[in-house]
């Protein structure tokens, strides 16, 4: 790989994965959060203090968790539905507070592809603004990587019909899935979201958009992981 996007750099633990695995490539990484800037990088990732949305140049929220940055998002509906208020079987009730907001400028991913180059691979972890973030690309590139969680299905199923409509057709999904053994289609991992570790099956996307439906339960808001789309 020669190019690729981290949106939702965070502290760069992905970005290090991936220069393991590819020492030679061009990392750009992204994150609203701007106690990142301070972070010391090698000279093959470039780091940019914006929020990855559907247009550019517009000033958006950010709301950060001091406690877990991790789960910071421009996301008002995470905040208010995902396992980190609602709790789960694995997580108290309100286990995360987004007490400090920001006001982000906006970048798009086509505003990124026209700065950098045609990315191969594209990895999106947000908590709930992946499909903000898709909604900024109007052409088919690389590999696409996101993070879903089943009690915001809806927003990954949004994600599947945007890439279908830029001429992705196959997809494949690895995450930790409480009921593994219901489903020949979706990979487990234990850890839930491993880095640059791929599915073992690829389907048509409209074949995964109703197997996630029929596997998950966004009452129980434990699943989730990564979803790969060529």
């Amino acid at each position: 790989m020669n190019i690729i996007f981290d949106i939702g750099f965070n502290r760069g633990e992905f970005s290090f994965v991936a220069l393991k695995k590819y020492p030679m490539a061009k990392i750009v990484g992204v994150d609203a959060n701007p106690i990142f800037n301070n972070i010391s990088l090698p000279d093959n990732i470039t780091y940019l203090n914006r929020l990855v949305s559907s247009s550019d140049n517009e000033i958006k929220k950010f709301f950060i968790d001091p406690n877990q940055d991790g789960i910071s998002t421009a996301s008002e509906e995470f905040i208010k539905s995902s396992r980190f208020k609602k709790g789960s079987k694995y997580l108290g009730e309100n286990s995360s507070a987004w007490t400090h907001e920001l006001s982000v400028p906006t970048i798009t991913l086509d505003t990124m592809i026209n700065l950098f180059g045609n990315p191969d691979f594209i990895k999106i972890d947000v908590e709930g603004y992946e499909n903000e973030v898709l909604s900024g690309l109007s052409i088919k590139t690389g590999i696409i990587c996101f993070e879903w969680h089943e009690e915001m299905l809806d927003i990954a199923i949004q994600c599947l019909d945007k890439l279908i409509s830029l001429g992705y057709s196959s997809c494949g999904i690895i995450g930790y899935i409480e009921n593994k053994n219901e489903t020949e289609i979706l990979t487990h991992s234990d850890q839930g979201d491993p880095y640059l570790e791929e599915p073992e099956k690829y389907v048509s996307i409209d074949e995964m958009k109703n197997e996630l439906l029929r596997v998950c339960d966004s009452s129980r808001r434990i699943n989730y992981g990564m979803c790969f789309v060529k």
